[in-house]
């Protein structure tokens, strides 16, 4: 089964400086109902499932976007409107 490879940041904007400083790399596969879980369960000591979760694909894409790679996708847990 051929699969798009993506790196993923996860922000948690309940602290005072949200950042993310280290990404993972998600392989998504052509079922795209599972994506959402894909992506989820690799920050899962991290996601807390009872909080609002937004999922954001950076667009346009970095400027040295790294070969093979599909898209970064930013997840925000927890999102303010600020």
């Amino acid at each position: 089964m051929a699969t798009a490879p993506i790196i993923t940041w996860f922000v948690e904007h309940r602290l005072h400086y949200p950042t993310c400083i280290a990404s993972r790399h998600v392989h998504l596969n052509e079922n795209f109902q599972d994506w959402e879980q894909a992506i989820r369960s690799r920050w899962s000591e991290w996601n807390d499932f009872r909080l609002l979760l937004e999922f954001h694909v950076v667009l346009p894409q970095p400027p040295n976007m790294e070969a093979g790679i599909a898209a970064h996708v930013i997840l925000i847990q927890a999102p303010r409107e600020d």
